[in-house]
């Protein structure tokens, strides 16, 4: 197989529809995580082939600009026996890709240079081709998890300047620019935000916070490392209602958004889970994500139909104080999936999470400061063992709002009590 096809050879076949754009840009993929500067947009094709022992797959695109230069950019991702490639594996790839690209360069004529390459710390090489047709850059390398073929070639070259400088251009999106991409082309449509009758407690005040909040940034650092990375985004109308909310994981990268609001008087979400390829975002340190298929076995219910509008809808119950005391959460096919119950006291709130078939998943017992902060938490299982237990110790800005909050997790060793910190969040506050 042709692993190689040499970009002068494409350019017949591929660029007749080119359309052009008014000026140059920057190219974002997201998926494959890297950004070019280019006068026009590509023409894009997948790719798949066998590599030695591993499969390989990704995409190619492919550029022209009115100079006559060619650009073109394949992301691949090679797996093997195992989803995250060693080191080894790594330069197999590299070497088999580089010899079988060689070959058909010089099949075509080409006279053929090699020399190292280094892109941002990854070792590469780069191979340039001149002809009677032209002149051939292309740059080989894994970055991340994603081995990319960058390459640049001009018809009848008395210099080799401008396409290469269009070459250069090639970055690869830092965490900050990736993660944003990701929750821009992941985010959920917008709900209206005017409920039809207003809820006695808006989502600030039902989560004990102070004043007019517009957005509150969550970081988290463990206690043994001294970096901290986003766990949470929540964005609230004007109302104290919740309008947006994004989860990341663990190292950082965002895995759920939700968008809420109102459809007919009720109170729905919407939410979309982002994909990641094995090795990649969430998965890098190799964790891969699991989805998991729906229930089609024979004693399975059947699937009722779905309103598309949203995800979620909830219902809620108040006390005669406007403390919210019962929310329920249904699907979009109008099936509940959760219920919960919450008790309130002096000095101590208890919550009970149910199951859709009303048996108990966990209860939770806080521990409340007189501002009404929580300080301590115990969490039980559905036998009522208590299988964790919480201490907070908080600092807090001029609204009264926490700001930092240390967890220590309380344990008994030989029947004394032990705390151990295990994670310190971050919150930053916006108002109106």
């Amino acid at each position: 197989m042709n692993i190689a096809r040499p970009l002068l050879m494409l350019i017949l076949c591929l660029l007749l529809s080119l359309s052009a754009l008014a000026q140059e840009t920057d190219f974002i993929d997201v998926k494959a995580r890297y950004a070019i500067k280019v006068p026009r947009r590509p023409v894009e094709e997948a790719l798949a082939f066998t590599l030695l022992k591993y499969e390989i797959s990704g995409t190619s695109a492919l550029w022209k600009d009115d100079e006559g230069n060619y650009v073109e950019v394949r992301n691949l991702l090679a797996t093997g026996e195992n989803l995250t490639l060693s080191q080894t594996d790594k330069k197999a790839v590299l070497m088999s890709f580089k010899a079988g690209y060689l070959q058909d360069l010089q099949k075509a004529g080409l006279t053929v240079r090699e020399l190292p390459y280094i892109f941002d710390g990854f070792d590469g090489v780069e191979i340039q081709a001149t002809g009677a047709g032209g002149k051939l850059v292309s740059r080989l390398f894994f970055a991340h998890a994603r081995f990319y073929v960058i390459s640049a070639t001009k018809e009848h070259a008395e210099t080799f300047d401008s396409p290469l400088a269009i070459l250069n251009t090639f970055r690869i999106l830092n965490k900050e620019e990736y993660s944003a991409k990701l929750v821009e082309e992941n985010s959920p449509r917008s709900f209206p935000q005017k409920a039809a009758i207003p809820r006695p407690a808006s989502d600030i005040q039902q989560a004990a916070m102070k004043g007019r909040v517009k957005s509150v940034i969550t970081e988290h650092q463990l206690p043994q490392t001294s970096t901290r990375e986003r766990a949470r985004e929540q964005y609230f109308n004007s109302s104290g209602d919740l309008e947006k909310e994004i989860f990341y994981s663990t190292n950082g990268y965002p895995t759920d958004v939700f968008t809420w609001g109102w459809v007919d008087g009720m109170r729905v979400s919407d939410n979309k889970f982002i994909d990641y390829e094995a090795d990649e975002g969430p998965n890098e340190n190799g964790i891969t994500n699991l989805v998991m298929s729906l229930d089609m076995s024979p004693n399975a219910k059947p699937v009722r139909k779905a309103d598309e509008r949203f995800s979620n809808r909830y219902e809620y119950s108040y006390g005669p104080s406007g403390k919210l005391l019962e929310e329920k959460t249904f699907d979009n096919t109008g099936e509940m999936s959760q219920r919960i119950v919450r008790r309130y006291g002096a000095g101590r709130n208890e919550t009970i999470d149910y199951d859709a078939d009303g048996s108990i998943n966990t209860k939770t017992v806080e521990t409340l400061d007189p501002s009404e902060h929580v300080i301590e938490e115990k969490r039980f299982d559905n036998k009522g063992k208590l299988y964790i237990w919480y201490v907070y110790k908080l600092e807090f800005d001029t609204m009264g709002n926490w700001i930092v909050r240390r967890t220590y997790e309380k344990k008994f060793s030989n029947r004394r009590p032990v705390q151990k910190q295990i994670d310190t969040e971050y919150r930053k506050i916006d108002y109106f």
